[in-house]
């Protein structure tokens, strides 16, 4: 069964909904996009959220290189992260 927003009328409510909580409607899993290369994001999925923002994995890589990790003495990303906070 497919459950429908009575706002958007979507099965999975855009940011912009009013009903919108981070979660896919029927299900209570974590539902979010990479504020860089719009994917969907899930539970279980590697996050980050420096300053709020919604980062994947992948990205996250793509956008720290290990040199300044080192430069900034991080033992990784999620380190870096962190410290931003």
């Amino acid at each position: 069964m497919i459950i429908i927003c009575d706002y958007c009328k979507m099965s999975v409510c855009p940011s912009s909904c009013p009903s919108f909580e981070g979660k896919v409607v029927g299900l209570d899993s974590l539902d979010a996009t990479c504020e860089v290369c719009g994917a969907r994001l899930y539970e279980g999925d590697e996050i980050y959220r420096p300053n709020g923002k919604i980062i994947c994995g992948e990205c996250a890589e793509e956008l720290v290189s290990p040199e300044l990790l080192e430069l900034l003495d991080c033992a990784d990303i999620k380190e870096f992260f962190d410290s931003l906070l």
